[in-house]
């Protein structure tokens, strides 16, 4: 005995089933290529290194021509600077010196980053005439991590598994008890950490212990989950719209993992303002898992004002002054100034590595 015809839906329950999925295609169409269709710097974080009088002057010949592409502050010493690049307190640090220049830069912190900075001083030293140096000093992985962006994939990856698992629960398991519906969520999120944090494993792409990745991945996706259980009820099919707008649309590409949010353009450099200024009331929380929180060049100002004062950023952290052997920053390192970030491979015209 053949089954019986399902009845035809509604055209209108027809249509608001497929505006779901078309939203979903329009809002990310929106966030990656509108914000990352043209990435161009804004305030890039970058330190000149050298004694405050001399440095102070070799950024403002920089700034006349950079415009709000960088935003400079000034450290006394290469040590300094250096540290504040390992620690992601700024994108790069410009060392002025009598015969040449160095870029200090860190590949692992984000290679799209790495070569916005590169094209931007490869730029300037050009039209200076100057040899540029560029150092990196934390590079990625090279067999490994090569781009610095693995674990940004395997976030995306563990985001979308964890939130379908929540829809999923909670459009089957919406007559079930709420402790049921918490008891899928922790099962799941076991499950999927594990799987995406095991093929990472398989393709050998996680530059640090997988054990500690994964012990961080459980609690993220089962918070994605919970959220996504709790917003079922409340907006029914439209959950699957929220959720790829809030975690995908919104939150990676303002978060700083395959472009910096610096490099942003329109209403994702300011979402990425707004996380900031959240950030900073938490008391400046931080993951550690993307790179460049942008809260730093607040810190950044506020240091840049103290030293106005008399006051070094270096004195201020309890370090030792600067010393007379330290390399001085020199106007004849710098010359005419062009800026912009171009097309282009990794290597920057000019400028030799180390």
């Amino acid at each position: 005995m053949s089954a019986s015809p399902s009845p035809a839906l509604p055209v209108k329950t027809i249509a608001s089933h497929v505006v779901v999925p078309a939203l979903i295609g329009v809002v990310m169409a929106l966030c990656y290529l509108g914000g990352f269709g043209r990435p161009d710097p804004h305030e890039l974080p970058v330190d000149i290194v050298g004694p405050v009088s001399s440095s102070q002057q070799v950024g403002q010949e920089l700034s006349a021509t950079l415009g709000d592409k960088v935003e400079f502050g000034y450290v006394e010493t290469v040590d300094e600077a250096r540290r504040a690049v390992e620690s992601r307190e700024v994108s790069a640090a410009f060392v002025p010196r009598v015969d040449h220049a160095e870029l200090l830069v860190s590949s692992a912190a984000g290679d799209p980053t790495a070569m916005v900075a590169e094209r931007i001083f490869g730029a300037v030293a050009g039209e200076s005439q100057t040899r540029l140096v560029i150092t990196d000093v934390v590079p990625a992985d090279a067999d490994r991590d090569p781009s610095g962006q693995s674990l940004f994939f395997l976030l995306v990856a563990l985001t979308v598994g964890a939130y379908g698992t929540g829809i999923a629960i909670a459009v089957a398991g919406g007559g079930r008890a709420l402790r049921v519906r918490l008891a899928f969520a922790a099962v799941g999120a076991v499950v999927v950490s594990a799987a995406v944090v095991a093929i990472a494993a398989g393709f050998d792409v996680l530059p640090g212990s997988g054990w500690e990745v994964y012990g961080l991945a459980v609690p993220y996706a089962l918070t994605t989950m919970l959220f996504a259980i709790g917003l079922h009820p409340l907006i029914g099919r439209f959950t699957t719209f929220a959720m790829v707008t809030i975690f995908v649309g919104l939150n990676f590409t303002s978060s700083g993992g395959v472009f910096a949010p610096r490099t942003a353009t329109g209403v994702l450099r300011r979402a990425a303002r707004v996380l900031d200024r959240c950030r900073i009331q938490r008391g400046g929380a931080e993951s550690g898992l993307l790179p460049e929180p942008e809260h730093r060049g607040r810190a950044r100002q506020t240091d840049r004002l103290a030293r106005r004062r008399g006051s070094a950023r270096r004195c201020r952290r309890g370090g030792r002054p600067a010393s007379p052997r330290d390399p001085p920053a020199g106007a004849g390192a710098v010359g005419g100034a062009a800026g912009g970030v171009g097309g282009g491979g990794r290597r920057v015209s000019g400028t030799a590595r180390s």
